[in-house]
């Protein structure tokens, strides 16, 4: 193993990480080129392609980053069974996201697809559903029918926040997240 050469490649992979991270703020990913993003990192083109294929190829490098960063973040450190905890954890994912928002956003814009939240809303749900449902009476499909609504309104507010370029305080995003579950539990309407 050649240590020098590993720290190089790496710390090259860094710059290039973070020069098409600097390049997002100002330009859309589809007006981005290899070029551009070897010019900010202070890398040649060969240096690039020897880390990665293409543009959507570091892309996807990035977002695994920021997923596999923000899935730790919502590991339990403490009893799940306290909602303060619930709360710090989501607050906690969404200032990671709201650190990326340039790249969520042109991802969103783009695609309209947000990859790593359907991973993000299943480490959610085996985390907090089981604290969000407890005392309910509820078979498994209705489970399952409360996750899939649950799913879609903490994606799309997260959609919309991070379109409307995060501008909305991180913490009154995870209130509305939390307010919102607790607030749709199934409520029998008849018996």
């Amino acid at each position: 193993m050649n240590t020098p050469n590993n720290a190089r490649s790496a710390l090259s992979k860094v710059k290039i990480k973070k020069a098409f991270a600097t390049l997002l703020e100002a330009h859309n990913v589809s007006d981005i080129t290899v070029g551009d993003i070897c010019k900010e990192a202070g890398v040649n083109r060969t240096t690039f392609y020897s880390h990665y294929s293409c543009i959507a190829d570091l892309y996807k490098a990035i977002e695994e980053d920021m997923y596999v960063s923000i899935k730790e973040m919502l590991l339990p450190t403490e009893n799940i069974s306290d909602e303060r905890v619930a709360f710090n954890m989501i607050v906690t994912a969404l200032e990671a996201i709201k650190a990326h928002r340039h790249l969520h956003r042109n991802q969103l814009e783009h695609t309209l697809e947000f990859d790593y939240l359907d991973e993000l809303t299943e480490s959610i749900r085996a985390r907090y559903m089981p604290l969000i449902l407890q005392g309910q009476n509820l078979s498994p499909e209705q489970e399952e029918h409360f996750f899939i609504f649950c799913k879609s309104g903490i994606t799309g507010i997260i959609r919309d926040w991070v379109l409307k370029d995060c501008v909305a305080d991180v913490q009154s995003i995870a209130h509305s997240i939390l307010f919102i579950m607790h607030q749709i539990r199934f409520k029998p309407i008849y018996s």
